[in-house]
């Protein structure tokens, strides 16, 4: 059997330690400008963080930060609480 680095995953520690590294050259993944990797990424780490699978880092603490203050984040998510609202869902 192949080893994980060979056939393109890793172990946790080491996705973990290479997103750190990644974000040190922020403020965003690809430096100074936000692109789709941020938008995957981030919302991959910011979920992972809301339900404790993640270590909430400094840097993972700061980079969700920066993504919760982009107006495109804020009215997406405010018509995502319309709808659950509308729903009767969330609490």
């Amino acid at each position: 059997m192949p080893g994980s680095r060979s056939v393109g995953w890793g172990s946790f520690d080491s996705m973990v330690q290479t997103l750190e590294q990644g974000l040190a050259r922020g403020p965003w993944l690809l430096g100074d400008r936000f692109t789709m990797a941020d938008v995957i990424v981030g919302g991959t780490l910011r979920y992972m963080l809301r339900f404790k699978m993640m270590e909430p880092t400094p840097t993972f603490q700061a980079y969700s930060d920066r993504l919760a203050a982009r107006p495109a984040l804020q009215a997406g998510e405010a018509k995502n609480a319309a709808v659950m609202a509308e729903h009767g869902l969330g609490g």
